[in-house]
């Protein structure tokens, strides 16, 4: 099992993609959606999605990686 744990990334898009690139546990997929990179893997979200970005595309991403793996997605 492969957990990912992101928090603090406040809106900023060029911030989740530096995280996403180094990641053992998610990878963007072809239509740009996020999503895992094997079945073994968890994502937990730490908070601060959007406090001071501009970029609501952060929240979509994560919403709906949410979404398609609820119950591997906190």
């Amino acid at each position: 099992m492969k957990i990912q744990f992101i928090t603090d990334i406040e809106g900023h898009l060029s911030y989740l993609k530096r995280q996403i690139e180094n990641s053992e546990v998610l990878e963007f997929a072809s239509d740009g959606s996020l999503d895992f990179k094997s079945d073994d893997g968890y994502f937990v979200f730490g908070g601060d999605v959007c406090d001071r970005g501009e970029d609501i595309t952060v929240t979509k991403l994560l919403l709906a990686l949410k979404e398609k793996y609820p119950d591997r997605v906190i």
